[in-house]
């Protein structure tokens, strides 16, 4: 079967929609027997690997919807049997048999976090996809669970695909020598607690740096790292930070390669992601599955992919109870290399999901 994949977001810095978008394409590896081809747009880096197809972006309004009128003429073309949509509820509309991938619905469940043109706009082209798209699927149960409570009308059956870690979590332990040197590197202590994700308000940001504030007092050794691109909404989380006086001890590293990503994970005491709201969550499954104790927001999807033997799970709203979490981050009894973990989630098991609903 010939299938298309919209690779059109790929364009420099990774967000987690880009590492599925690159994990769903690596995984259709394992099955030779089905053509895989991206579609991506002049913005992409580098030369166009083999098998994809460029298509340059229009200039001016509605930019993107022109992209996708002339990429679904390209794979009308092309004879391309299903196209998979991973960026966009609009490209449902184009063309007949998309496969759509719904992320999250965070602008409707925290509609406080992001404009009201984005909710608006957010809301009405994903009414649209759920009325074209051939299938929908989520990235977790509990994506699939809100879209059945948000849009009750929709009686279609909704797949689950299971995402996977990040290639660099795969890589091999790091050594102590790996270790000291991005401790040195970044002027970081023996101890630290790390974060990895854009700094935007359904992250939790504000809370966790309190969280952290209050363990900081019984703990003065330990830093708190944050890993991640500024996004929207950022500028409390700085502020909270000066506000308790903390400068100190919390340390913004902005956007990292991901060669430095493992040694950074490696010679971390814990990994925070106690978000408000999450579709899926690849940094704290990156960290357990090297073996770091991690601490998380006590919501369903977490639940999903970590048990009580990999992660502590806290109230996202109690700052003390982030602060006690991270002092029972210790109790964990962690090991690298998760094999429970990577035997469930990874990116071949993603791709044959998705062939499954062909």
């Amino acid at each position: 079967m010939r299938i298309a994949i919209d690779a059109s977001n790929l364009t420099g810095a990774k967000t987690g929609l880009d590492f599925m978008t690159e994990g769903i394409i690596q995984g259709f590896k394992a099955f030779p027997e089905h053509e895989l081809i991206p579609y991506t747009t002049d913005k992409y880096l580098g030369e166009t690997p083999e098998g994809w197809v460029r298509i340059a972006k229009p200039k001016g309004l509605f930019s993107g919807l022109r992209w996708y009128f002339k990429a679904s003429r390209d794979m009308r073309g092309r004879g391309v049997d299903v196209f998979i949509s991973t960026w966009t509820f609009t490209a449902a509309a184009l063309f007949p048999r998309t496969i759509q991938i719904v992320p999250d619905l965070s602008p409707m469940v925290l509609p406080e976090t992001v404009t009201i043109k984005h909710r608006i706009m957010f809301t009405l082209t994903l009414w649209v996809a759920l009325l074209r798209a051939w299938k929908v699927v989520a990235i977790s149960q509990a994506v699939a669970d809100e879209i059945k409570q948000k849009f009750p009308w929709y009686k279609k059956e909704i797949g689950v695909i299971p995402l996977s870690v990040n290639d660099w979590a795969l890589s091999p332990q790091t050594s102590e020598t790996e270790r000291a040197e991005i401790r040195s590197k970044y002027q970081l202590p023996e101890k630290f607690f790390l974060s990895v994700s854009t700094i935007q308000p359904r992250k939790n940001y504000v809370n966790m740096i309190k969280g952290f504030g209050e363990f900081a007092k019984s703990h003065p050794d330990f830093n708190y790292v944050i890993v991640g691109k500024k996004g929207w909404k950022y500028a409390e989380v700085f502020a909270e930070v000066e506000k308790l006086q903390i400068q100190d001890k919390v340390k913004f590293l902005d956007y990292l390669p991901d060669f430095e990503l493992a040694a950074l994970t490696d010679a971390s005491q814990g990994f925070l992601y106690a978000s408000i709201y999450e579709g899926f969550g690849i940094p704290p499954l990156n960290a357990a599955y090297r073996g770091i104790p991690v601490l998380v927001s006590d919501i369903p999807v977490f639940h999903e992919i970590l048990t009580s033997n990999d992660a502590i799970f806290v109230d996202s709203q109690d700052v003390q109870s982030i602060a006690q979490g991270l002092t029972n981050l210790s109790q964990l009894n962690t090991s690298f290399g998760n094999n429970k973990l990577i035997k469930k989630f990874n990116w071949a098991n993603c791709a044959k999901t998705l062939i499954n609903q062909l």
